[in-house]
């Protein structure tokens, strides 16, 4: 299906710049900062989209910020989002800030899912609609070793609840519960020399990690999750062009994993151009790059391609099949968070996307 997409932005945000080549990074620390931001969305997909994202930092003095989504659409997304940083993640980027601490409640229900199938050659015809409700609560703390080394450690709570899906469609291998219940503990090692979180231009980040969810009586999961992540950034040709890469490899390792839990490609944060969670497996590979660049005061636009795959393990790795679509996107950069729209096309769909921040 290929979506016919109208976007309507109303922008409202405190201290616009009216210098286009200041760069509004980083904030200022230790002062009250806050923004708004309103959307009005339409896409034959996902109806009439509603909802507003807000930032507010050091309100009480401790350089803490709150972040705020909240989003409905006519057809289906219910999404909620609230993120709490002591101290913000931007402030705190390169510097020997100790520790800090992230809580993270994420709703973000849709009443209208596609299910492919699972693996790589899943057909698009084939797919069956359902509704998809996941609740997540994460917990992660920080200490710096030096300004560009940390360790992470946390806890991930996550129900995901899935209503009239085609479970009978599932190899024996996976397993389905309607609803399932997973406590994650998480550890993280990571390298990061970026100059910014929110847009960076320079720097490069590596992240390690290692996470596991063992059964509880409250819980109906157990498997054990391998990442690596290499992310760079680099100005090239002139001093405002900007190319970004990422690489990102995945291996779940269990039995029964719950198709809840399989590791996606496909939407809004891996593969522009195919589906949300177009292609589902025990492993994946991740490629996307592109170039950043400046169109006009605070709009920038950005031209690139993601690819990747899945794998029913990652001794199956080859480059044979692999999903490829081009992307293009314009960015508003606001002082705290980055409002972006994208298009992708692949050979299935092409795909619109309206979301905050930069995909990497």
């Amino acid at each position: 299906m290929i979506p016919t997409t109208i976007l309507i932005i109303f922008c409202l945000s405190a201290g616009l710049y009216a210098d286009d080549t200041e760069k509004p990074y980083p904030p200022a620390p230790d002062q009250v900062e806050w923004e708004a931001f309103p959307i009005l969305t339409y896409d034959t997909d996902a109806g009439f989209g509603y909802g507003a994202k807000g930032y507010l930092r050091n309100i009480f003095g401790g350089n803490e910020s709150y972040d705020l989504t909240l989003y409905n659409s006519t057809k289906g997304e219910r999404w909620y989002r609230f993120q709490f940083s002591y101290p913000d993640y931007e402030i705190r980027q390169g510097t020997d800030y100790g520790f800090a601490l992230d809580l993270v409640a994420d709703y973000d229900k849709w009443i209208s899912y596609y299910f492919y199938g699972i693996g790589n050659s899943s057909s698009y015809d084939g797919r069956k609609i359902y509704t998809k409700e996941p609740l997540l609560f994460s917990l992660i703390l920080n200490r710096t070793i030096t300004p560009h080394i940390i360790v992470q450690a946390g806890l991930n709570y996550q129900t995901i609840r899935f209503i009239n899906f085609p479970d009978s469609s599932l190899p024996a291998v996976y397993s389905f519960t309607e609803k399932t219940d997973q406590l994650l503990f998480l550890i993280n090692a990571v390298y990061d020399t970026r100059n910014s979180i929110i847009n960076p231009d320079s720097g490069l980040a590596i992240l390690a990690g290692f996470e596991h969810s063992p059964m509880f009586s409250f819980t109906n999961s157990s498997f054990t999750s391998l990442k690596l992540t290499f992310q760079s950034y680099n100005r090239v040709i002139f001093s405002r062009l900007i190319f970004a890469g990422r690489i990102s490899v995945q291996q779940l390792i269990g039995n029964n994993i719950p198709v809840q839990f399989l590791l996606p490609l496909g939407g809004n944060e891996t593969l522009r151009g195919f589906p949300q969670d177009r292609f589902l497996d025990k492993s994946s590979v991740l490629i996307n790059a592109e170039f950043r660049f400046p169109i006009w005061r605070r709009f920038g636009g950005i031209a690139g391609v993601d690819a990747g795959r899945v794998y029913a393990g990652l001794d199956k790795f080859s480059f044979d099949s692999w999903k490829i679509s081009p992307v293009a996107g314009l960015r508003f950069y606001l002082k705290n968070f980055i409002v972006r729209a994208d298009l992708g096309i692949s050979n299935e769909t092409v795909g619109f996307y309206f979301n905050f921040g930069h995909i990497f």
